[in-house]
């Protein structure tokens, strides 16, 4: 049985974060409540189309706001028509990875060693998807099998104690999708495989298994085919 001691990063949900107090106070004060009252009343009548309009500006028709609800191609088979339609070349035909998680939802995994030209990149500015336009591919992956090692992890915690987790090999099943309809371009196989303990983790409470899960470079090297063929 292999057991080592590696540090972890323990999942903790923050609840009630206080923001400034400023805005706070002014809230519950009833002379602020007035003057901002009358600063409503006196204001000239806005036009709310119009700001409508103006706030979204920014987003391309047929496209989704954030790059997670991508998912609908994995989900649904339901391309959107804002992206660009995938044809055979020399590339790249940037993509986006979508994973399926513990509870069955899908949320985008970054490739961050991927080659110039691959991977959407994203900002923060959420009234603008613009940048979603390049989007030819959707790669979606799920989970298809974990085997239980028997390979024992001690991992030590920040208090001192220890939980003990076992090393569980995953294997991903990865079908590649046109964004713009849906249509499968291709399917292939991922096997996430580790004998050594992780150097550090993060877990939730409860938590028994470590998941070996396939590597950025393990990613890499089944989208080349279609991205960059």
């Amino acid at each position: 049985m292999n057991r080592r001691f590696v540090p972890v990063i323990t999942i903790a949900m923050l609840v009630g974060a206080a923001c400034g107090g400023g805005s706070d106070d002014a809230a519950s004060s009833p002379a602020a409540a007035d003057d901002a009252s009358e600063a409503v009343t006196d204001a000239p009548a806005d036009d709310s189309s119009d700001s409508d309009e103006s706030a979204d500006s920014g987003l391309v028709a047929d496209l989704p706001q954030f790059l997670s609800d991508f998912e609908r191609v994995c989900t649904t088979e339901t391309g959107f028509a804002g992206a660009t339609p995938y044809s055979d070349g020399p590339g790249p035909h940037p993509f986006v990875l979508l994973v399926e998680s513990d509870s069955g939802s899908m949320f985008d995994r970054t490739i961050s060693d991927a080659p110039p030209g691959w991977a959407i990149e994203t900002d923060l500015d959420f009234d603008d998807n613009s940048e979603f336009v390049a989007t030819e591919l959707i790669a979606c992956a799920t989970q298809s099998s974990a085997e239980p090692t028997g390979i024992m992890c001690d991992l030590e915690l920040d208090d001192d104690s220890v939980v003990t987790l076992e090393l569980v090999d995953v294997t991903m099943d990865l079908t590649i999708r046109e964004a713009t309809t849906g249509n499968v371009v291709g399917t292939e196989t991922l096997d996430g495989s580790d004998a050594e303990c992780p150097f550090f983790a993060l877990i939730n409470d409860g938590d028994t298994q470590h998941m070996n899960t396939p590597t950025d470079d393990d990613y890499i090297s089944a989208l080349k085919p279609y991205v960059a063929p």
